[in-house]
């Protein structure tokens, strides 16, 4: 039986790299997280690695080199410590499925909490501050103090950013 190992990959290659070392004989596990962002005023669900630039690699069987890792599109090569190449207990792996498993069960996290402070950037409240008072799927409600008064108003999540602190 082979041990698992961690590989450095280049920036925003893991999936790169990992398609290309399933083609080499190896079993690979990239841990991903699913996230909600506002890009260009729509919401998007997107997986990015739990860890970035980092895969867990095992050769499927005792005939696969280890060496070939480091000449794989998208990879950089072995984590080691000295020469040697750092081995992954199975059990961490195992775990890791359960955590990502965990975390991705109820979708991705709303991108505003009740109680953040967002700043809206389009509408006719354009640059005021607000306070989040419910955040579902596209929609957010938040309370803002506009001429001395506090009103609750409905946005679109790309209506809105996170206020700097």
């Amino acid at each position: 039986m082979t041990d698992w190992h961690l590989t450095f990959c280049k920036p925003n290659q893991e999936h790169i790299a990992q398609q290309n070392l399933l083609r080499q004989g190896f079993d690979v596990y990239l841990p991903k997280i699913t996230k909600k962002q506002v890009l260009k005023e729509q919401v998007v669900i997107k997986a990015k690695a739990m860890f970035p630039r980092y895969l867990f690699v095992k050769a499927r069987d005792e005939q696969v080199s280890l060496a070939a890792i480091r000449s794989t599109i998208g990879a950089i090569g072995l984590v080691r410590f000295g020469v040697e190449p750092a081995v992954v207990n199975p059990s961490l792996i195992e775990h890791l499925k359960g955590v990502e498993s965990a975390l991705n069960q109820g979708g991705p996290a709303e991108i505003f909490k009740v109680g953040d402070q967002v700043e809206i950037t389009d509408g006719p409240f354009k640059g005021l501050s607000a306070k989040v008072l419910k955040s579902v799927n596209e929609r957010v409600k938040v309370l803002m103090e506009f001429m001395s008064q506090q009103h609750k108003v409905n946005l679109s999540v790309g209506q809105c950013r996170a206020a700097v602190q």
